[in-house]
Protein backbone atom coordinates (compact mmCIF):
# COMPACT_ATOMS: atom_id res chain seq x y z
CA UNK A 1 0.00 0.00 0.00
CA UNK A 2 2.74 2.48 1.20
CA UNK A 3 4.39 1.67 -2.54
CA UNK A 4 1.37 2.42 -4.36
CA UNK A 5 1.00 6.04 -2.05
CA UNK A 6 4.87 6.97 -3.29
CA UNK A 7 4.26 5.61 -6.82
CA UNK A 8 1.04 7.71 -7.70
CA UNK A 9 2.70 10.64 -5.70
CA UNK A 10 6.04 10.26 -8.14
CA UNK A 11 3.18 10.31 -11.02
CA UNK A 12 1.74 13.08 -9.78
CA UNK A 13 4.49 15.22 -9.26
CA UNK A 14 6.48 13.99 -12.70
CA UNK A 15 3.18 15.08 -14.62
CA UNK A 16 3.41 18.44 -13.12
CA UNK A 17 6.98 19.14 -13.63
CA UNK A 18 6.19 17.67 -17.72
CA UNK A 19 3.55 19.88 -17.80
CA UNK A 20 5.10 23.34 -16.97
CA UNK A 21 7.97 22.57 -18.90
CA UNK A 22 5.80 22.02 -21.74
CA UNK A 23 4.25 25.35 -21.11
CA UNK A 24 7.20 27.54 -21.00
CA UNK A 25 8.51 26.04 -24.11
CA UNK A 26 5.00 26.00 -25.93
CA UNK A 27 3.82 28.88 -27.94
CA UNK A 28 0.03 29.61 -26.70
CA UNK A 29 -1.37 31.35 -29.29
CA UNK A 30 -4.84 32.19 -27.08
CA UNK A 31 -2.76 33.88 -24.64
CA UNK A 32 -1.15 35.90 -27.27
CA UNK A 33 -4.06 36.68 -29.05
CA UNK A 34 -5.34 38.02 -25.64
CA UNK A 35 -2.47 40.24 -25.09
CA UNK A 36 -2.31 41.74 -28.33
CA UNK A 37 -6.22 42.43 -28.29
CA UNK A 38 -5.73 44.24 -24.58
CA UNK A 39 -2.34 45.98 -25.49
CA UNK A 40 -3.07 47.12 -28.87
CA UNK A 41 -7.08 47.22 -28.42
CA UNK A 42 -8.03 45.44 -31.20
CA UNK A 43 -11.53 45.29 -32.89
CA UNK A 44 -13.24 41.81 -33.03
CA UNK A 45 -12.49 41.58 -36.78
CA UNK A 46 -8.65 42.10 -36.13
CA UNK A 47 -8.88 39.73 -33.46
CA UNK A 48 -10.18 36.87 -35.73
CA UNK A 49 -7.78 38.16 -38.97
CA UNK A 50 -4.44 38.05 -36.69
CA UNK A 51 -5.87 35.12 -34.99
CA UNK A 52 -5.70 32.73 -38.05
CA UNK A 53 -2.33 34.46 -39.25
CA UNK A 54 -0.73 33.03 -36.19
CA UNK A 55 -2.73 29.61 -36.83
CA UNK A 56 -0.96 29.54 -40.02
CA UNK A 57 2.58 31.05 -38.37
CA UNK A 58 2.25 27.78 -35.75
CA UNK A 59 1.30 25.56 -38.62
CA UNK A 60 4.18 26.34 -40.37
CA UNK A 61 6.68 26.50 -37.40
CA UNK A 62 5.54 22.73 -36.56
CA UNK A 63 6.11 21.06 -39.89
CA UNK A 64 9.80 23.08 -40.04
CA UNK A 65 10.30 21.62 -36.61
CA UNK A 66 9.24 18.56 -38.23
CA UNK A 67 11.34 18.49 -41.48
CA UNK A 68 14.83 18.96 -39.96
CA UNK A 69 17.64 18.56 -41.96
CA UNK A 70 20.68 19.37 -39.51
CA UNK A 71 21.62 22.97 -40.74
CA UNK A 72 20.67 24.27 -37.74
CA UNK A 73 22.06 28.18 -39.42
CA UNK A 74 19.56 27.61 -41.87
CA UNK A 75 16.54 26.63 -39.96
CA UNK A 76 17.46 29.83 -37.71
CA UNK A 77 17.95 31.99 -40.74
CA UNK A 78 14.38 30.70 -42.13
CA UNK A 79 12.56 31.22 -38.74
CA UNK A 80 13.86 34.63 -38.41
CA UNK A 81 12.42 35.25 -41.77
CA UNK A 82 9.29 33.48 -40.86
CA UNK A 83 9.03 35.88 -38.11
CA UNK A 84 9.30 38.90 -40.36
CA UNK A 85 6.59 37.73 -42.27
CA UNK A 86 4.45 37.23 -39.68
CA UNK A 87 4.85 40.79 -38.05
CA UNK A 88 4.90 42.25 -41.22
CA UNK A 89 1.24 39.98 -42.25
CA UNK A 90 0.08 41.34 -38.50
CA UNK A 91 0.94 44.85 -38.74
CA UNK A 92 -1.22 44.96 -41.96
CA UNK A 93 -3.98 44.30 -39.72
CA UNK A 94 -3.50 47.49 -37.64
CA UNK A 95 -3.76 51.28 -37.80
CA UNK A 96 -1.24 53.50 -37.10
CA UNK A 97 -1.13 53.99 -33.43
CA UNK A 98 -1.69 49.89 -33.21
CA UNK A 99 1.81 49.64 -35.19
CA UNK A 100 3.95 51.70 -33.03
CA UNK A 101 2.34 49.99 -29.66
CA UNK A 102 3.39 46.85 -31.63
CA UNK A 103 6.84 47.86 -32.46
CA UNK A 104 6.84 48.77 -28.74
CA UNK A 105 5.72 45.36 -27.92
CA UNK A 106 8.08 43.85 -30.02
CA UNK A 107 10.94 45.52 -28.35
CA UNK A 108 10.23 44.97 -24.48
CA UNK A 109 9.43 41.43 -25.59
CA UNK A 110 12.97 40.93 -27.53
CA UNK A 111 14.62 42.95 -24.37
CA UNK A 112 13.19 40.24 -21.70
CA UNK A 113 14.54 37.03 -24.48
CA UNK A 114 17.61 38.37 -24.21
CA UNK A 115 17.40 38.59 -20.40
CA UNK A 116 16.42 35.35 -20.40
CA UNK A 117 19.06 33.89 -22.47
CA UNK A 118 22.04 35.34 -19.89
Amino acid sequence: MKRIVVLLTFLIVATSFSNISAQRRGFDMDKRIEQLKTELNLTSDQTVKIKSILGNFQDKMKDMRGNRNGDREKMREKMMDMRKELNDKIKAELNEDQIKKFDELQKKEQKNRNRRDR
